[in-house]
């Protein structure tokens, strides 16, 4: 096993790979964060909630 760890590029092995998808995530999801935020502070609501309730009421009137 050692040696396995030891024949690999440095900046290509396996830690690194799961390093770089883990942060990789975190920062999609910041950014989808920090986007939502802004849209809700620029509109003053939040959109996705406002067409779900809309959906939802509109089902029961049916």
């Amino acid at each position: 096993m050692k040696q396995h760890i030891y024949h690999q590029d440095p900046l290509d092995n396996h830690r690194s790979q799961l390093m770089k998808l883990i942060i990789e995530h975190y920062i999609s999801l910041r950014l989808n964060h920090i986007t939502r935020m802004h849209s809700i502070q620029m509109t003053g609501k939040n959109v996705r909630l406002l067409t779900s309730i809309t959906v939802r009421s509109a089902g029961i009137r049916n």
